[in-house]
């Protein structure tokens, strides 16, 4: 006996998961860019702080004194040349020309002295590049530094950066502003929705995988750097003909299905797309 079964029009939703891990949406390290003794550190774990807040002091006793020599050079220098233009001026002739500009340099080289002192005064005060939370940090005052020692991490976690890989048939469905549905074991029951905001450029060839980055909003802060979430890709089709699966038959060329035409079975080659 033969059974016979309409062709029917169906899409079919494609779901591709993968495990990934969190980062925060900013985050830098913070490094000393001098070396000496800490007078003050105001690190709490955990505590907010602003760009530009001071995070700790150096001793500075000697640059501040650096800073009051290269300023009294400064003057010095600016005075002279005061006086060599207002004689100048007068047309005396009793200043030349050359003495003139050799006192303009000595003022600029004076004002570069000033600027380099300032820069390394300043430096003895850190201060927080981003805003953000600050980690563990094991500075502590009466400790010595040296330049490029690490101080403390900030993360500013108002956005949580995914990322995870899928396999390369994903490729066609990748696209910026493209939603996908996270969800982490810290925080079970919940699930978050993540929107693709960058992918690579190639597959990787060992695990022929792309690395995709999805972003959330975590103004809530309820979402910590360093999570694992599992991500979910899900996309429906088009419509596609759908046949029942016993229809499907398999020879040395592929797929076929024996469809009625002017009340023959004749055999008919199909690419699958999908089975349910």
């Amino acid at each position: 006996s033969v059974a016979l079964a309409d062709v029917t029009l169906a899409s079919y939703e494609e779901a591709l998961t993968a495990i990934g891990s969190s980062r925060a949406g900013d985050s830098t390290t913070v490094t000393s860019e001098a070396a000496g003794l800490i007078v003050e550190a105001g690190l709490v774990a955990n505590a907010l702080v602003g760009q530009g807040d001071v995070l700790l002091r150096l001793a500075s006793e000697a640059e501040e004194i650096d800073l009051k020599v290269a300023e009294v050079e400064l003057e010095s220098a600016q005075r002279t040349l005061d006086r060599y233009l207002a004689l100048a001026s007068s047309g005396s002739g009793a200043v030349a020309d050359t003495t003139v500009q050799d006192a303009e340099t000595a003022v600029k080289l004076a004002e570069t002295s000033v600027a380099m002192a300032r820069h390394a005064l300043d430096k003895l005060t850190v201060t927080a590049p981003i805003s953000g939370r600050i980690g563990l940090s094991e500075a502590r005052a009466g400790d010595r530094l040296s330049a490029g020692d690490l101080i403390v991490t900030i993360d500013d976690a108002s956005r949580i950066v995914l990322s995870f890989e899928l396999p390369e048939r994903a490729v066609d469905l990748l696209e910026v502003g493209r939603e996908v549905l996270a969800t982490t074991p810290a925080l079970d029951g919940r699930s978050f929705v993540a929107t693709i905001t960058a992918f690579d450029s190639r597959i990787d060839e060992t695990t022929r995988t792309v690395t995709v980055e999805a972003e959330i909003d975590n103004g809530d802060g309820q979402l910590w750097p360093g999570m694992s979430f599992s991500v979910l890709l899900s996309n429906e089709s088009a419509p596609f003909p759908q046949v029942p699966l016993s229809a499907l038959n398999w020879t040395g060329t592929g797929a076929q299905v024996w469809a009625v035409r002017d009340g023959l079975a004749t055999a008919v080659p199909v690419i699958v797309r999908m089975r349910q």
